[in-house]
């Protein structure tokens, strides 16, 4: 069943919908970009009001509005609940600088934050494949310059189960740090390499562009 779930979590059919940020209504406003088209982003307060601001719930999943990356704050950009043959796979949760106006802005040299919590079991190898296979497949990736750092993540790829959490931050200079329920476990050099592993959800090519919207708050 999990190898299933896993299945449509990569091909949802195309009746299938994701939650994210229901029920609300917001103003949009455009960011201009020099290189390319500007990324619709909805108006952001100041941070200094989002920290007084209750968290954004999707569920039982409950996210801060900001997160800290390296002692700083970054907003929350979107967050939403797959769902697949309506089974709730797992909730989702963004964080980039809104000033970040484009796709490129955003796989940049700048602060991320991308948090899964699961709510059904997926096996770590499945993880790796997609992930993987997305990286080879997409034409703005030089999948031959990061498969060796690519590599050294493939005794991290647990098997997840209800509850658990994966966090993948990037800090600028710094490089790209995992977590798994918490506990920090390893870390790769190189904003190549994060603007590469972010890109498998972020970018237009990402697994899921449905979910991509949600992540970055277009829906």
């Amino acid at each position: 069943m999990a190898n299933i779930i896993f299945f449509g979590f990569l091909f949802p059919p195309f009746f299938l919908t994701n939650t994210a940020f229901a029920k609300e209504r917001v103003k949009w406003s455009v960011y201009t970009s020099k290189v390319n088209k500007p990324i619709p982003r909805l108006v952001a307060a100041p941070v200094a009001t989002l920290r007084t601001l209750p968290s954004k719930c999707v569920g039982k999943d409950c996210f801060d509005w900001t997160t800290p990356v390296d002692g700083k704050p970054v907003s929350l950009r979107g967050a939403g609940l797959f769902r697949f043959l309506r089974i709730e796979v797992y909730t989702a949760a963004f964080y980039s600088p809104w000033e970040a106006a484009s796709t490129e802005d955003i796989l940049g040299d700048v602060p991320k934050s991308l948090e899964f919590r699961y709510h059904h079991e997926i096996k770590g190898g499945d993880i790796r494949k997609i992930v993987d296979k997305n990286l080879r497949g997409n034409p703005n990736v030089d999948y031959k310059k990061i498969q060796r750092r690519l590599e050294k993540l493939d005794a991290y790829y647990h098997d997840v189960k209800p509850g658990d959490r994966y966090r993948v931050t990037y800090i600028p200079k710094q490089g790209t740090f995992f977590e798994f329920n918490g506990k920090q476990e390893i870390a790769v050099p190189g904003e190549d390499f994060a603007g590469a592993y972010f890109s498998v959800w972020i970018s237009r090519y990402s697994i899921n562009q449905k979910f991509r919207k949600t992540l970055l708050g277009l829906k």
